[in-house]
């Protein structure tokens, strides 16, 4: 397939932001956020690569989201199969395919060119594929390196990001924005070979707070309208 080259609109992402945030509010009991303060501790004179786990369809929406209306990026996505929906390049997505070589060189050199300012960004999976929340053969591909070994100077911010059900009917959405890794230069990509097992630590470190219901610390960005067997509920137990 070709590329297809973001081409960013301010109507359409703003038309976007309501859409999604519309179907957030709507499919999950809330969207909640830890760690925003952590952005601060960036390069403010660098570029940001941000990246987070790939579990389900769901993941480019709340990517789109929390870098638009929480982080305030002026940020561009890596997706595949974006030939099947190449409007969505007005949002400031990028395709790859990663069965051709040459286009993955296309699209990494995209993403390079539109890191040459400190307010701009790149989200991509660093796995490349869609893969189970908890799964054991979690593996990153080499965009990240690639592009850290010829930009000089980023900031790489990993995003935790867990879906699960804790006191509602409906799941919620748990955001952790870790501390950012400032890379000066990377002269050799194996430099970075330990951002994969550095990542799985903090996605295990988040499940086992969560899982012993430690979410003190997460804000509550969107939340869903209670429905009315939950609203009864609360009246019966007062």
């Amino acid at each position: 397939m070709p590329f297809i080259a973001a081409d960013a609109s301010d109507f359409w992402r703003n038309v976007a932001d309501m859409v999604f945030s519309w179907m957030l509010r709507h499919k999950f009991a809330a969207l909640r956020l830890k760690g925003l303060h952590n952005i601060h501790k960036r390069d403010k004179s660098k570029p940001c690569i941000i990246y987070a786990p790939h579990i389900c369809w769901w993941d480019a929406i709340i990517a789109y989201y929390t870098c638009r209306k929480i982080l305030k990026f002026d940020t561009r996505f890596m997706a595949e199969e974006l030939h099947l929906a190449p409007y969505l390049k007005k949002l400031g997505i990028f395709s790859i395919d990663k069965k051709s070589p040459k286009t993955i060189l296309k699209s990494l050199d995209f993403a390079i060119k539109n890191l040459d300012a400190p307010n701009k960004a790149v989200f991509i999976y660093p796995q490349g594929i869609i893969g189970p929340q908890d799964g054991d053969d979690f593996v990153f591909n080499s965009g990240i390196s690639y592009l850290a070994s010829r930009i000089e100077g980023v900031n790489l911010i990993p995003i935790a990001v867990r879906y699960g059900f804790l006191r509602e009917s409906s799941p919620e959405v748990m955001i952790e924005i870790n501390p950012p890794i400032v890379l000066e230069s990377v002269k050799d990509r194996h430099e970075v070979d330990y951002l994969c097992d550095h990542f799985k630590e903090l996605l295990d470190r988040q499940r086992r707070e969560i899982s012993m219901g430690d979410v003190s610390k997460y804000i509550t960005v969107i939340k869903k309208r209670e429905n009315i067997f939950r609203y009864f509920e609360k009246k019966i137990k007062t």
